[in-house]
């Protein structure tokens, strides 16, 4: 006691640090949970700012995204088209000077419908096309006519594509022929 007595300043100060040091490390893991909390809380708030600030627009957005979305859909292929689809090849044809053959248009959709014994793919937004064709000309022309096809109004992905050459005597360029596979974004059929 009288060693208490005279050094009570530094016995007080040492108690202080002990009892402070049981309360930080009893509480040390509530220390992290209230740290995640306030983070969680921190995130949602700026999610909820951002959406004050941005809902604004959102009456001009959704009628932005609406007209894109006619914009894609002036833009498909209709299974039922045919002589329209096959159009649009020869316009590009007429275009670029090369010669098609064997076009055929493939409908994937029946095919996978039939597999499936009838059930249709209601997740599906759009539907695709198959098309096969042979191209014939010179280098420069088929690669136009392949610009022109992905530069077109279709949405194209080739597939596949092999190259060979025509050995023509009469002709100053050679030229080559291409078979063409390709997917084009259609209609879903209903």
């Amino acid at each position: 006691m009288e060693l208490i007595k005279k050094h009570l300043v530094i016995f007080i100060s040492l108690l202080f640090i002990v009892v402070s040091l049981f309360f930080y490390l009893f509480h040390l893991d509530k220390m992290e949970v209230l740290d995640s909390e306030y983070e969680r809380l921190t995130k949602t708030r700026s999610g909820m700012l951002l959406n004050l600030k941005n809902g604004d627009t959102f009456e001009e957005d959704i009628s932005t995204l609406q007209g894109l979305l006619e914009n894609i859909d002036s833009r498909l292929f209709d299974h039922k088209e045919l002589a329209a689809n096959y159009n649009y090849f020869f316009q590009i044809e007429s275009q670029t000077n090369v010669k098609l053959s064997d076009l055929s248009q493939f409908n994937l959709e029946e095919s996978a419908n039939k597999s499936k014994k009838g059930k249709k793919n209601e997740e599906k937004l759009y539907s695709s096309l198959k098309y096969e064709l042979g191209v014939a000309g010179t280098f420069a022309q088929l690669l136009d006519f392949l610009r022109n096809l992905e530069g077109g109004s279709a949405f194209f992905r080739l597939d596949r594509i092999s190259i060979s050459p025509i050995k023509s005597i009469e002709e100053e360029e050679d030229e080559i022929q291409a078979k063409l596979s390709f997917m084009i974004l259609a209609i879903k059929e209903k």
